[in-house]
């Protein structure tokens, strides 16, 4: 079941002015619930990274957010119970510094999965209006919501909010004031998704980096919801766009009054930093332990600065010359500048060999490793050449399904790289009925009957190319195998055995993630049924078919 997301930032209409000019970030009474629920209910598939997802955002809201662990919830498959206990439990905290005039702020993380107006707890399933209703009634100062979960948009369905068309920055920039803003990664048409590359969800990951300092725009050392919003806006669209399932546009609804922004992190005041020069213009990716903690493209023109805990990480540079691998060790209070005159180059064989990669880039598409195509068309005629001109000869003349020209066309791919298959394959060929009299008369007619069928079975190297992202590619192919001819004259049968060449070219076109459709022009050259003179009969031909494509699985 693919992720979609969802990021709220509500203030309560009754918070004073006093009130609003508060901020995330080093506040004394913040709390967070996060939950993480990876199973799912009924017709879904149990998710990957939900739960891993929440674990990673109270640890970055920890590190750089300053959210105090003591007032920090972590949910791991919960029921509806547990959940509510939990936020029984921060409302009785939240009351109490309201009877004491203290001002309280409140983050509710989700991941998990959802239905167009509930979320899933297991089996269990909490409708988004009294989510909603619990949350927004607890007494806090500024209520930050952030949803990981298909169709949870109808947690927006907040009274007097209106759509906006497209991303608008100018009111991001608003939420310091009165009113309700909601953020979703994806348009109500759109599914989001989860990366078995990057072991969680494309728009959190990209979030999260946003987070670390990627998204820090006026360099002024904090991550505001506006920036950390555009960043993950622009990065999650670049991802997606090249994935099977297709671009996923981040959205925003919004009502608010007043003027002012929301810091979420500070990265500038974190112990362990790196550094990537004004100079540097890369596609950029930094691991440890085989866990992404940072893919994004670096542009020459300003230094860009990562908040990342110490430790040792291997960082990935992408450019045009070729890949490179640089070792780093990143320590508490000291920034680590990235040297790329001091990487090591390497093929992207020995990157994924020496596990610095994983399966693919982080942006790259998830690539099939089978599919099966089933086709079916209209062969040429090949009547002509020395063969059927021999058969002619000898008196024998075409019956009623001579060169019947149907052909069918069995085949199973595995791709070897992003644009190259081997495809297997079995197909019919020409096949034939021809007759001779032997003896006619008034009273009787004594006929000879010649009929041969044809089969083959091929391997074909197929190169292609995405024309519109995954769902239309271009392919033309090139092989061999071998011919199979079944001949009958009279009571006498024969086979025959032969060479066969073969190409073509054609479209997939896959409106849906495994399954789709084949438009294909072949040819082939397949000389296997001989005379006792030596001639042959070429059985191939141009056949031109439509046909069924379906993916058996997919390799990330």
């Amino acid at each position: 079941m693919p992720l979609c997301w969802t990021l709220l930032c509500a203030l309560p209409a009754g918070a004073s002015a006093q009130a609003t000019a508060q901020r995330l970030g080093p506040v004394e009474h913040t709390y967070a619930l996060l939950v993480g629920s990876n199973p799912g209910g009924d017709g879904q598939t149990e998710l990957r990274y939900a739960e891993d997802d929440a674990r990673r955002m109270a640890e970055l809201l920890g590190q750089l957010g300053h959210f105090p662990a003591a007032q920090t919830t972590v949910l791991l498959g919960p029921d509806r119970g547990r959940l509510f206990a939990a936020l029984n439990a921060i409302g009785q905290r939240l009351a109490e510094h309201r009877a004491q005039a203290e001002q309280a702020q409140f983050v509710f993380y989700y991941s998990g999965h959802a239905r167009a107006s509930a979320i899933q707890l297991g089996r269990q399933e909490l409708p988004l209006s009294e989510l909603r209703e619990r949350i927004l009634a607890l007494p806090t100062t500024l209520t930050l919501i952030v949803l990981d979960a298909c169709q949870s948009g109808a947690f927006s369905n907040v009274k007097g909010a209106q759509p906006m068309a497209a991303f608008s920055y100018n009111s991001v920039t608003r939420l310091r004031t009165a009113g309700v803003a909601v953020i979703a990664s994806s348009s109500a048409s759109e599914l989001s998704q989860e990366s078995d590359a990057l072991r969680g969800s494309y728009f959190t990951h990209h979030l999260m980096v946003g987070l670390r300092g990627a998204g820090d725009r006026d360099r002024d050392g904090m991550v505001s919801l506006a920036e950390a919003y555009r960043y993950a806006y622009d990065r999650t669209l670049s991802a997606t766009s090249r994935t099977a399932v297709g671009g996923q546009h981040v959205t925003l609804e919004t009502e608010l009054t007043g003027q002012g922004d929301v810091p979420i992190t500070y990265p500038a005041q974190a112990g362990a930093q790196l550094a990537l020069t004004a100079t540097l213009e890369a596609d950029v990716l930094v691991e440890h332990d085989g866990a992404i903690f940072a893919e994004l493209h670096k542009a020459a023109g300003s230094e860009l600065r990562l908040a990342l805990p110490a430790g040792a990480y291997n960082g990935l540079l992408r450019r045009q010359g070729g890949l490179s691998n640089c070792a780093l060790s990143l320590v508490d209070a000291r920034v680590t500048q990235l040297m790329p005159s001091q990487c090591q180059r390497i093929s992207e064989a020995d990157a994924r060999a020496k596990g610095y990669l994983p399966p693919l880039a982080a942006d790259e598409p998830a690539h099939e490793s089978w599919s099966v195509e089933l086709n079916v068309g209209l062969g040429s005629d090949t009547a002509s050449g020395a063969y059927r001109r021999r058969l002619e000869d000898f008196a024998f003349y075409g019956g009623a399904w001579a060169d019947a020209p149907w052909r069918w066309q069995v085949a199973v791919a595995r791709q070897l790289a992003p644009h190259v298959s081997v495809l297997a394959d079995v197909r019919n060929l020409d096949a034939a009925h021809y007759e001779r009299d032997l003896l006619s008369t008034k009273q009787t007619r004594r006929i000879e009957n010649f009929d041969w069928s044809g089969f083959a079975l091929g391997l074909q190297l197929r190169a292609h190319a995405d024309l519109f992202g995954d769902a239309l590619r271009f392919y033309a192919q090139l092989g061999g195998g071998l011919g199979l001819i079944h001949s009958k004259l009279g009571s006498d049968a024969q086979n025959y055995l032969g060479p066969l060449l073969s190409a073509g070219a054609g479209l997939f076109y896959m409106p849906f993630h495994v399954f789709g459709f084949t438009f294909q022009a072949s040819y082939s050259y397949a000389p296997v049924l001989a005379n006792e003179l030596g001639e042959h009969h070429d059985s191939g031909g141009l056949t031109l078919s439509v046909g069924l494509r379906g993916r058996l699985w997919s390799q990330p």
